[in-house]
């Protein structure tokens, strides 16, 4: 790609290796910061466009080179916000040995965890692998082999063992992941930014609560602030979202469970979800049958285990729609003790008193003008929602 190339060439050079750069950017920064992370990026690129030399390098390997600087911050990488540890006297059922393996990923070197992104999640090879990291194929090899180790004295497993758990986990992952944005063409001459710098918070232990024979111990690790992820300077509707102040659940299209269980106390129906409340906004307009994207946040009061998973209802004018959380990409995890000291499961959790983000996503109606929009958590005696007014315009042409 030479500097006398049109955006739209550039855009057709880089469109191969987008899914690849969005991968590295969710497994650097999370998916709340992915495409602004690599929207950056390919202005970089397309400013720095001339200086590329295929005899040094491949488009991808030198592409990646660019993301990484992007990605650079002085905090390791925000991967569960926080870790819980329940004593229960009960036995729960085998858990599935994949829930906790992020969570052993993050304790891994940084180096270490580096590689196993990049070779089994971004899913390059052991060369091109070399390639983005300016080093020697064994100089990948050996920190491989490092964290295979670790995970394995972990776990239990052997070598074999570690890295097909390691290939499976990431093909779900990446069958997870939303697809990569376009090419942002009309803002790629934007003035560059500075790169953005994460305010890091200090580890902390924020309680220790006895109560019988359970012990709850919540740790915080190090976090930060995030604004609300940029709409699209085209997209419809321009939605006014609450602020984010964490990662947030990315949305999948998950059948209801209808799964919500309660118990009879004195004489009235009580869930684990009575007492979460949930808040979001949303305002604007857009075109009918567009996605129209928001937020809902749940925040709980204690403590409250997300097993199991409940529903959502999404009522958008006259269509609704009822789904189920995406519990399994919360980013706080409880950990069930038997009392042997074994731990059972890893399950996911609302904090007490920290909002949880779930990315939401619904098809607007066909019927124009203004349309309420009603969220509710499902399962509750006492139903949680909010609501919001969107303007429901004719679809453009095309």
């Amino acid at each position: 790609m030479t500097e006398g190339g049109t955006r739209e060439d550039f855009g057709h050079w880089v469109e191969p290796h987008l899914t690849v750069l969005a991968r590295y950017a969710a497994r650097q920064v999370g998916p709340a910061e992915r495409d602004r992370v690599l929207e950056e990026t390919l202005v970089r690129a397309w400013q720095r466009r001339a200086r590329y030399d295929e005899s040094r390098g491949t488009v991808e390997a030198w592409l990646l080179g660019i993301l990484g600087e992007v990605c650079r911050r002085p905090r390791p990488r925000g991967a569960p916000a926080g870790v819980v540890e329940l004593v229960d006297e009960t036995v729960t059922r085998p858990p599935d040995p994949d829930l906790g393996l992020e969570q052993m990923l993050d304790g891994l070197d940084p180096q270490e965890r580096l590689m196993v992104d990049l070779h089994y999640f971004v899913g390059l090879d052991i060369a091109t692998v070399a390639e983005v990291r300016h080093c020697e194929r064994g100089q990948v090899m050996t920190p491989l082999l490092a964290a295979r180790a670790t995970l394995g004295r972990l776990t239990g497993d052997d070598d074999e063992r570690t890295d097909q758990r390691l290939r499976a986990a990431a093909r779900r992952w990446q069958g997870e992941q939303p697809p990569a944005p376009e090419v942002p063409l009309e803002r790629l001459d934007a003035p560059l930014r500075r790169t953005f710098r994460w305010r890091p918070v200090t580890a902390a232990a924020v309680g220790v609560v006895l109560v019988g024979v359970v012990t709850v111990v919540v740790v915080r690790a190090q976090g930060s602030d995030h604004a609300a992820p940029r709409a699209d300077a085209n997209a419809s509707p321009t939605p006014q979202p609450v602020r984010i102040t964490g990662e947030v659940v990315p949305w999948r299209d998950l059948e209801a469970g209808h799964r919500v269980r309660g118990h009879d106390e004195n004489g009235l129906r009580v869930t684990p979800y009575d007492d979460v409340t949930v808040t979001g906004k949303v305002a604007g307009s857009i075109r009918a049958g567009d996605t129209l994207v928001f937020y809902a946040a749940l925040t709980a009061p204690g403590l409250v285990t997300l097993h199991p998973c409940p529903d959502y209802t999404i009522a958008f004018g006259t269509q609704t729609i009822t789904r189920q959380l995406n519990c399994e990409q919360v980013p706080y995890f409880a950990s069930i003790v038997r009392p042997d000291g074994d731990i059972s499961a890893f399950r996911p959790v609302l904090p007490s008193g920290t909002a949880v983000f779930f990315r939401m996503q619904v098809t607007a109606p066909a019927e124009l003008g203004s349309q309420e929009v009603r969220w509710t958590l499902d399962g509750p005696t006492q139903t949680p929602g909010f609501s919001a007014t969107v303007e429901v315009t004719a679809p453009g042409p095309g």
